[in-house]
């Protein structure tokens, strides 16, 4: 029996053109469980990528229930 469903398209996780290096936010993991930052240049290194993708409309509406 076939599903009349269609699937969505998978996520590429790719790295982007601008790629992290691997090095230097393993020192900047190791600095911040040391206490001796506040692990904000981890999170811009990991995640700063996707902060300009737009909020899926379904997740806005879950967020205003």
């Amino acid at each position: 029996m076939t599903s009349s469903r269609k699937s969505r398209p998978v996520a590429s996780h790719q790295p982007s053109s601008d790629t992290v290096d691997p090095a230097s936010t393993d020192s900047q993991i190791r600095e911040f469980l040391a206490g001796e930052t506040n692990g904000k240049s981890v999170l811009e290194a990991l995640y700063d990528h996707v902060l300009g993708e737009p909020v899926p409309q379904r997740l806005k509406d879950l967020l205003r229930k």
